[in-house]
């Protein structure tokens, strides 16, 4: 078991942004939390997406200028 604060270092996420047909965003996280930061989005909404349990950001999704997010699991 790690020890307590210590902090994960391995890559395990990635997460892609693409607004219309570009790319702005393709990096690599070691957690879902991190994401969740990164995008300003609550970490329950993340997981739930990240797990299928949520299929799209429904309320954002008639937005005009929303983005396309993507998050898949390195191997």
């Amino acid at each position: 078991m790690r020890p307590q604060n210590s902090t994960n270092k391995k890559m395990k996420y990635v997460l892609s942004v693409k607004y219309e047909d570009n790319e702005v965003h393709n990096e690599k996280y070691t957690s879902l939390r991190e994401i969740s930061k990164e995008l300003n989005i609550p970490y329950t909404t993340i997981t739930d997406y990240y797990e299928g349990r949520r299929g799209t950001f429904g309320r954002f999704k008639e937005c005009k200028y929303f983005p396309t997010i993507n998050i898949s699991k390195l191997e």
